[in-house]
């Protein structure tokens, strides 16, 4: 392999390096910059490695070899392998789904036996009441994948270990559906020509419709829910200024007055991460911008109203002491706790 690697700057200044692109509502494409998942950090090995379509193809025909032969050898590591002791690391950890079949999840792999729905790392399966079923009964098969997504790039990986087969569809753009899933799927029905025929032009379609209308939906919710309840003024603004910590001091939020009295938000001191917050109700103000904005500011497009939300709690002197972030929907109560006050010296980085 001599293309991989996870550091920026060996890539810098080449021109053999695909661009990020994100995508309209009218699917034109909009350039974005390259992701930064720096060296050293917590996200880069999630998301800073990069590499090539030989390097790729390198990497998964020896782990689907060394994944093979500890099962035919009883051997725990394959001679002239790198990579080690993949059967704990890739055997099914957590059920996923109550079936017959097997449908589980790895150490950051998903599982199943087909005929079955590989569905637990899609970004398609939130605009589907279910995801189509692929396969074979006559000959079924195992299929260990995962679906990868970052600003500007989407993918996917579909291992077959009794075939020895990789199915890796790569895209340098972020559709409103999940484009490389979609294509995935359409190569493996071709490839083990599955009986049933499922349209994936069709399904990119609706998931597409599914997705423009999810956007548009948010704006209608939150207009919706004001006019259900009974308004009430916010505080003056001046009563909310100041910075905001999670628990660990990692993150910040400094919320400050700008232009004609406007009350403005910004993340973690990065000078592009400024937004403007439009008073809801009381002391809760919305951020919602449309999708096609949200492109152009490089940032993945989010479709769940509590996102959108930013709750701030007042303490005894009428002035804010708390925000509340629905940051992940599956987050317990009302989302992340950040806290006013100034930080030592050290606890955090301007960027």
């Amino acid at each position: 392999m001599s293309r991989t690697f996870n550091n920026d700057s060996e890539c810098h200044g080449s021109d053999n390096v695909a661009k990020g692109y994100m995508t309209y509502d009218d699917a034109t494409p909009c350039p974005v910059p390259r992701p930064h998942m720096a060296e050293g950090t917590l996200m880069n090995p999630a998301g800073g490695i990069q590499s090539s379509v030989n390097d790729l193809l390198k990497y998964y025909t020896t782990l689907v070899k060394s994944l093979n032969d500890p099962q035919e050898t009883g051997r725990t590591a394959t001679p002239g392998s790198p990579l080690k002791q993949l059967l704990p690391l890739l055997s099914g950890s957590i059920r996923t789904a109550a079936s017959l079949r097997e449908q589980s999840y790895a150490m950051g792999w998903a599982r199943v036996q087909l005929p079955g729905r590989l569905c637990d790392t899609s970004r398609n399966q939130a605009a589907m009441s279910r995801m189509p079923v692929i396969g074979d009964s006559e000959h079924s098969r195992l299929a260990i994948y995962h679906h990868g997504m970052l600003v500007g790039f989407k993918n996917a990986v579909y291992i077959f270990p009794e075939t020895e087969t990789v199915v890796l569809p790569l895209s340098n753009a972020v559709s409103i559906n999940d484009g490389p899933d979609w294509i995935g799927h359409l190569i493996i029905q071709t490839l083990f020509d599955d009986p049933v025929k499922h349209d994936y032009v069709a399904l990119a379609r609706d998931t597409l419709s599914f997705g423009l209308g999810t956007y548009n939906r948010i704006e209608r919710e939150i207009k919706a829910e004001l006019q259900s309840k009974t308004a009430s003024a916010p505080k003056p603004l001046r009563l909310y200024v100041g910075k905001y910590y999670n628990k660990m001091k990692t993150f910040y939020m400094d919320i400050s007055i700008k232009g004609n009295d406007e009350l403005w938000m910004n993340l973690q001191g990065n000078s592009v991460e400024n937004y403007r917050l439009k008073h809801h109700n009381g002391d809760e103000f919305t951020w919602h911008m449309p999708r096609n904005e949200q492109v152009k500011r490089g940032r993945n497009p989010i479709m769940y109203m509590e996102y959108w939300k930013i709750k701030f709690c007042c303490g005894t002197e009428n002035t804010a002491q708390r925000i509340f972030w629905v940051i992940e929907r599956d987050l317990p109560g009302d989302g992340m706790e950040l806290t006013k006050e100034m930080p030592t010296t050290g606890e955090h980085q301007e960027l």
